[in-house]
């Protein structure tokens, strides 16, 4: 099996953050993410964050951590599928075909309300 790439979220924020004008200091981005300047240490170290404060960290450091991972996406992916047939085709609709299917199924979910 292909070793997989990850993205260690914390070291990528360290590095957008070591860019920063030497005046843009921990305790100044601590503040602005409204925690303790140790909770930005912690931050550094992680290998995974949640979403909502990784906006705001990506809205503090000027830079689109989201990309980051969409970019790194399309080659897991691609790796995930060669090394694993398992894993079915992405499902595209057939053409010609017909809305009846879900029609009948908001139908049933009608009836199930009732």
């Amino acid at each position: 099996m292909t070793q997989h790439k990850h993205v260690h979220i914390g070291e990528l924020i360290k590095r957008e953050f070591d860019k920063l004008p030497r005046s843009c200091t921990v305790t100044w981005f601590a503040r602005l993410l409204h925690c303790d300047r140790t909770n930005i240490y912690d931050i550094f170290s992680r290998q995974s964050i949640d979403t909502a404060l990784l906006m705001r960290i990506s809205c503090i450091l000027n830079h689109n951590f989201f990309d980051d991972y969409s970019k790194l996406f399309g080659t897991v992916l691609t790796e995930w599928t060669n090394d694993n047939d398992f894993l079915p085709a992405k499902h595209t609709r057939k053409s010609g075909a017909s809305a009846e299917p879900a029609a009948a199924k908001k139908d049933d979910h009608q009836s199930l309300a009732v």
